[in-house]
């Protein structure tokens, strides 16, 4: 047995043990547990796209010569660099079908929700673990549907026994077979029970959001929230800094250790001439978060009880999922913006 094959053999079992604490992790009671059990199985599903990516880049390497390659260089740089366009390669490869695609996207999502702004709805990360659980070990079989075998080892590989599975041999294809049968035997979830925790998870998101409106004074009122959203929207679409480089430039100017400072006046105009660019395009601009997207959320979500099929499920919940998440990050933003208006006239009226 040679190098690349101990290699094969390591990233193999990496992955099965990574499945087997996962799993673990979605017994455990703890809500908190199962969202770490999300975030292992989304990076696990980034590892092992990124692999198959990386297989499909080199064989067009090799057949150059023969074919066109079939991925351009911009695919290729961004599958290697972004999620989604990992997902669009597996799919076009045909190795994910739209639901798998579908579930993914979700826990991608939420994912980034949990770790990076550490918010989770707990009625529903133990539903998303096992969905997601299900789905990466469907995309563990497929990746190992080739066939390879390799034999002749030196040492027991014991942690095949456990799957009763022989030590001396490794059939990848029966092995990965053999090892999702056993790992997802119990993890069962009904259809009936993945619809109500989606209904929980919206109508809980859609309370918060409007206990957040009711702390800050200007959100209560829908069209002070709509002009709020638009600017924070905006603000994330287009640089600020791109508007306001003239400006910047020469503040810049008065903190460097060069003699040529500029004047207030000239401060002052540059500084409105920025203004007025930037409040025009501002104007312009057609948001598409604002309260009718959470009026429309409602309603989509009340249609939720006819729904009878787990890919229209999965689809509606994605739509609502997407434009629920923008409306709560650009709500985050105005609060802290509020709290840090408070803080300032606070401030200013102790004198600071």
């Amino acid at each position: 047995m040679n190098n690349y094959e101990k290699n094969d053999i390591e990233k193999f079992r990496l992955i099965v043990d990574q499945l087997e604490i996962c799993k673990n992790l979605m017994k455990d009671s703890n809500v908190n547990v199962a969202r770490i059990a999300i975030i292992l199985l989304d990076n696990l599903a980034d590892t092992l796209m990124y692999r198959f990516c990386l297989e499909q880049f080199r064989s067009d390497e090799e057949l150059i010569m023969l074919m066109r390659p079939r991925f351009t260089p911009e695919e290729r740089r961004n599958a290697l660099r972004y999620f989604e366009p990992k997902l669009n390669i597996l799919k076009r490869e045909k190795i994910l079908d739209d639901r798998d695609i579908i579930v993914l996207r979700i826990i991608h999502s939420y994912r980034n929700a949990a770790y990076h702004r550490d918010t989770h709805n707990p009625q529903v990360v133990k539903v998303l673990a096992k969905i997601l659980f299900r789905v990466m070990c469907n995309l563990f079989l497929k990746l190992n549907s080739a066939g390879c075998v390799i034999g002749g080892f030196t040492e027991p590989q014991n942690w095949l026994k456990a799957y009763g599975l022989e030590d001396d041999v490794l059939d990848f294809k029966k092995a990965s077979r053999v090892i999702v049968k056993k790992l997802t035997d119990d993890v069962r979830i009904a259809f009936l029970q993945i619809k109500k925790a989606f209904v929980l998870d919206i109508r809980l998101r859609l309370k918060e959001i409007e206990e957040l409106r009711q702390k800050i004074p200007y959100c209560n009122r829908d069209d002070l929230f709509d002009c709020a959203l638009k600017w924070f929207e905006f603000r994330d679409n287009e640089s600020w800094s791109e508007y306001y480089k003239d400006y910047l430039g020469l503040r810049y100017r008065i903190t460097s250790n060069g003699g040529n400072k500029p004047t207030l006046k000239e401060i002052k105009n540059t500084k409105t001439k920025c203004d007025k660019k930037f409040l025009k395009d501002l104007d312009n601009f057609n948001q598409s978060i604002s309260c009718r997207t959470i009026t429309k959320i409602k309603k989509v979500a009340g249609e939720f009880r006819s729904i009878k099929s787990m890919e229209k499920l999965l689809q509606r919940y994605q739509e609502i999922d997407f434009n629920l998440s923008k409306v709560e990050f650009y709500l985050d933003q105005i609060d802290e913006d509020w709290d840090r208006e408070v803080q300032r006239a606070i401030d200013t009226a102790r004198g600071k």
